[in-house]
């Protein structure tokens, strides 16, 4: 999970300009091959503290 955290913060600081906005950011996880444990460990509690 690390390396897809380290992984995920390079690629967003390359794409955030980039990105199409038709794409949700489970899509992107998904076709970029995040892994489960990642979104639910990292991407989720994220999103939940930034909402809360």
């Amino acid at each position: 999970m690390l390396l897809d955290i380290l992984r995920f913060n390079r690629d967003m600081k390359r794409a955030r300009l980039q990105l199409d906005n038709q794409i949700s950011l489970g899509q992107y996880l998904d076709h970029n091959g995040y892994s489960r444990d990642f979104i639910d460990h990292y991407i989720i509690p994220m999103g939940a503290a930034i909402w809360s």
